[in-house]
Parts: structure tokens; C-alpha cells; sequence
């Protein structure tokens, strides 16, 4: 990914503020490729609508003991990818 969009936060706050009301306590999954941008999404979202947040990579990292770059260069994306189950 290139450069954060620095009015990111405040698109996402807005569309979080519309859509809470709809959401009614269903869970969000954001899908999307490595780097594009899920983690940040995810901190901006939980912060603002108050929803728990799980990061798939960190529960792996937690799990595995090791990060996912070291992941990814030790045991492959296959294995990365176990993981993720």
C-alpha cells in the first residue's frame, strides 16, 4: 500500500456513524489483501462503535510466537495460512 489518506479516519467515522444504526449489533468482517488497510479500519471502527476487535495476524502471531513476516520467510504462506483457520 502507498501513503495513508490522511482524511481516511474521518471518512470511515462518517460512515460508521451512518451505519451503526443499521448494524444493530451484527459483526463486521473486513476482507481484503495485506496491506490494504483492515487493521487501521479495524481500530477506527472499534474505537468508534464500540465493537470487539480481533486481528486475525496478531492471534496468529500470539499463537505461532512469531510474527507474520518471520511467518511467512520460515514456514511459507501455506502454513501462514493454516493458521488463519
Amino acid at each position: 500500500g502507498g501513503p495513508l489518506d490522511p482524511t481516511l479516519p474521518d471518512q470511515v467515522l462518517e460512515l460508521a456513524g451512518k451505519l451503526e444504526p443499521r448494524l444493530k449489533g451484527s459483526a463486521v468482517y473486513l476482507v481484503g489483501m495485506m496491506g490494504s488497510g483492515k487493521t487501521n479500519i479495524g481500530r477506527i471502527l472499534h474505537n468508534s462503535l464500540k465493537y470487539t476487535f480481533f486481528d486475525t495476524d496478531e492471534l496468529v502471531e500470539t499463537v505461532a510466537g512469531k510474527s507474520v513476516t518471520e511467518l511467512f520467510k520460515e514456514e511459507g504462506e501455506d502454513f501462514f495460512r493454516k493458521m488463519e483457520e
